[in-house]
């Protein structure tokens, strides 16, 4: 797979990151090593590493305004940050939204098993789904 350099970015001055990410991200993922890493800080350094890589995270912004340590620590979470973005970016991109798969239902079973029993709750229940996701397929295959 090809190198998007959209994802390097943290090296860059300020004007190529705004190139390459001309819209701030709405979130980014916050893993509880993160919270870990910044709680060994001494408590005088810790708000303004949370702050730097909020900031950094959100508006592409480089991290050399920030004295060693704290340097590395943001450096190595907006890596993270990236990836997780990346993998996001490329599942959405494949028509993946994330949670549950959908779920198929077999509507020419369904059928007949209503014409047995005359009950679209027992049919769910032979099926072993909800009478919710029985309705919810019904309507999507136009049976409702």
């Amino acid at each position: 797979m090809k190198r998007d350099p959209r994802y390097d970015t943290y090296e860059l001055s300020p004007e190529e990151l705004q190139d390459a990410h001309p819209e701030p991200r709405e979130a980014f993922v916050f893993y509880d090593s993160f919270f870990r890493a910044i709680r060994l800080l001494p408590p005088n350094r810790q708000n303004l590493v949370l702050r730097h890589l909020i900031e950094c995270a959100l508006h592409y912004r480089p991290v050399h305004s920030l004295p060693y340590p704290s340097n590395a620590i943001v450096s190595q979470m907006l890596t993270n940050i990236d990836y997780a973005d990346r993998r996001h970016t490329i599942a959405i991109r494949n028509g993946e939204s994330g949670g549950r798969p959908k779920l198929e239902v077999d509507l020419k079973l369904a059928q007949e098993l209503y014409t047995q029993s005359h009950s679209w709750k027992t049919v769910a229940e032979q099926m072993g789904i909800s009478d919710a996701s029985l309705y919810r397929a019904r309507k999507a295959g136009g049976l409702v």
